[in-house]
């Protein structure tokens, strides 16, 4: 397993070592069950001040272009739909509940 990031070839190589950095995030891009303590830590974790998700996904982007296998093309579709499910859900959780208000 590569020690750092830019040392990935492949897809999965940049989410296994996500994963190694922030535990469960192979479980979360590819859609494995997680409880919301594990979804909690996991956000927790890749939100740090020092997070290396930024040039994680720098990496992950250079090995999508190199790495045409359909198993790479497979994680690629897990993962984004994971993020905008996540992202999805960071909002609903940021806005109130104006139902409560309107009623």
């Amino acid at each position: 397993m590569a020690n750092d990031i830019m040392d990935c070839e492949t897809v999965k190589e940049c989410l296994l070592w996500a994963d190694i950095q922030w535990p469960g995030f192979w479980k979360f891009a590819t859609h494995q069950p997680m409880t919301s303590k594990e979804k909690k830590s996991l956000s927790e974790s890749m939100n740090g001040a020092n997070s290396l998700f930024p040039k994680m996904m720098q990496q992950l982007k250079f090995c999508a272009k190199l790495d045409q296998s359909e198993e790479a093309r497979t994680l690629l579709i897990l993962g984004a739909k994971a993020m905008i499910a996540f992202q999805q859900q960071e909002e609903k959780q940021s806005k109130p509940d104006i139902q409560k208000y309107t009623k």
